[in-house]
């Protein structure tokens, strides 16, 4: 039987309407976040089949955007293969923040 488990993320945003927060989702890479959120859910154990974003805005009226998705969404099966891929690229060359790198001494 389906799980009833899922991750909800708040997020404010200025869009002033839902058409325009969900181009904020893809502008944003929520798709990518998604799934890498349930994947590693579902790595630990937890059985998370749902991904609900609520977008809060954040001047008046303060509306609420609801967007719902399933783990096997076409939205987040995109952002799947975007974090694996980002991972394989890490994983060939790891990234190293500049503010890591020691300077040589003189």
């Amino acid at each position: 039987s389906p799980s009833n488990e899922l991750i909800a993320d708040v997020k404010t945003t200025s869009a002033s309407s839902r058409a325009e927060f969900l181009g904020n989702c893809v502008r944003y890479e929520y798709d990518r976040q998604a799934a890498f959120y349930i994947d590693g859910c579902r790595m630990a154990g937890l059985p998370i089949q749902r991904f609900v974003l609520y977008g809060i805005q954040k001047q008046k009226p303060h509306q609420v955007y609801v967007v719902e998705l399933m783990g096997n969404d076409p939205f987040v099966e995109a952002g799947r293969r975007k974090y694996r891929k980002l991972l394989q690229t890490w994983k060939k060359q790891p990234y190293t923040p500049t503010s890591w790198q020691v300077s040589p001494a003189h």
